[in-house]
């Protein structure tokens, strides 16, 4: 709206012959804002400001600077509030007819033919008046007025261009206003978000390096390229091992075949896969040395395209089960073999003790038969010889007697020694003596 008025001041001093005198003058807004309408009768504020001067100079008394149209009599604003009466139609004074006063006109800068001319006051309800004197040598007809008209209504459609302009200005600022708010808030939301991503990865690293189980996270080539504090712990890999088989290289070689096999099942399949296999490294487990057994689960992460994105794994140090599974496996193959040696140790006492048995069995029988053939001799040298021969199945029956209680002896012996209830008492004794008494 500034530079609209330098514009039209500037198309009216384009012909000072059609236009040696004019006043313009701007409505303004209580709030200097645009109006709201341009075809509207009624008025946003009653002060008028001097936009500019054709053929008057500063002191004259009509160049007033500022006017208020209510209630100032100075210059021209009679015959403007005259034109908003009327509803925005030219208002035409003249000296002839005696509707212009001559001391208006007194002192102005003439331009053109410097002839005297007829003020014209041309008016826009809302935005402006225009105070403009007329070409002297031409008659004000009905072609002059309809050029005052149209002259009116173009002034009026480039000031409605202005101010839709203006507007669509002031529309597209507080739409970039608004932009710009809500870049800042989704700017605030972002950060926010960032601020929780950042502390979900820090929780979620604190968490990894507090893990008793070893993670890890691979490329799509299976390059390992993330592993935390425990994983280094369990498989000794040093960092600067790098490579798609580097963290094999440290797989004891009976349990890489199966561990390839099972990886490269992963990234051919893109399916989630489970492997038991031992590193080169060995732990400690009290004074034994035992193996480094690990369970390790992987899985991919899939693109929507169905390819590999990442490879999150872990690793669960299972050494201590697998030692327990041995030592296990190893009491159950020594039960076994107890228990044979068992059975071997039974099978022997048992043949061990039927012999003495067997002899015990045909010594009774003959001693029942000696005892029946006794009573039915009367000779006493057979009834001697029977004599001889029961004593001595006795003595062979208490033999075999005493062999029998020194086995089952023997045996008791051992059963106390398994169930620690055999009481070792240690003596004072010489072998030297003790053998040449003996």
């Amino acid at each position: 709206m500034k530079g609209f008025w330098p514009q039209v001041q500037k198309g009216l001093e384009y012909n000072e012959y059609d236009v040696p005198f004019a006043l313009l003058y701007s409505l303004k807004d209580d709030a200097e804002s645009e109006v709201s309408s341009l075809h509207s009768a009624s008025l946003h504020s009653t002060q008028l400001c001097l936009e500019g001067s054709i053929g008057v100079t500063a002191d004259h008394p009509v160049a007033v600077e500022s006017l208020d149209l209510r209630s100032s009599d100075e210059g021209f604003a009679p015959y403007m509030r005259q034109c908003m009466a009327s509803g925005g139609g030219a208002v035409v004074l003249s000296t002839e007819d005696g509707t212009l006063p001559t001391d208006l006109i007194e002192g102005l800068d003439w331009k053109g033919f410097g002839d005297p001319l007829l003020p014209t006051t041309v008016g826009d309800s809302v935005v402006g008046f225009i105070v403009m004197g007329v070409n002297p040598r031409r008659p004000y007809d009905d072609d002059y007025k309809l050029f005052i008209n149209l002259l009116a209504r173009q002034l009026a459609t480039s000031m409605a261009s202005v101010v839709l302009f203006e507007e669509e200005i002031k529309r597209g600022q507080r739409a970039a206003r608004l932009a710009a708010l809500d870049r800042q808030e989704l700017l605030m939301q972002l950060q926010l978000k960032s601020q929780e991503a950042v502390d979900i990865e820090y929780r979620f690293t604190r968490m990894a390096e507090f893990s008793p189980v070893g993670m890890f996270i691979a490329d799509s080539n299976g390059v390992i390229n993330y592993y935390n504090e425990m994983w280094w712990q369990i498989s000794r890999v040093l960092p600067h091992m790098s490579g798609e088989s580097a963290w094999m290289d440290s797989v004891r070689l009976e349990d890489r075949p199966a561990l390839e096999r099972a990886w490269q099942k992963l990234l051919e399949e893109k399916v989630t896969i489970s492997a038991e296999f031992r590193f080169k490294c060995t732990q400690q487990n009290g004074d034994s040395t035992i193996d480094t057994w690990v369970l390790m689960s992987a899985y991919p992460d899939k693109t929507p395209d169905g390819e590999i994105n990442f490879i999150f794994g872990c690793i669960t140090d299972i050494s201590s089960q697998k030692w327990a599974e041995k030592v296990q496996s190893e009491r159950r193959e020594e039960a076994v073999e107890l228990k044979r040696q068992q059975e071997n140790f039974i099978d022997i006492t048992s043949h061990e003790m039927r012999n003495p048995l067997s002899a015990i069995l045909q010594c009774a029988d003959q001693i029942t038969n000696n005892i029946t053939e006794f009573a039915s001799h009367d000779v006493r040298g057979e009834i001697e010889t029977l004599l001889e021969n029961c004593l001595d199945a006795a003595n062979t029956i208490n033999l075999c007697a005493s062999h029998q209680k020194r086995i089952v002896d023997d045996i008791l012996t051992l059963s106390k020694l398994d169930s620690n209830l055999l009481n070792v008492t240690p003596i004072d004794e010489q072998p030297i003596r003790s053998s040449k008494e003996r």
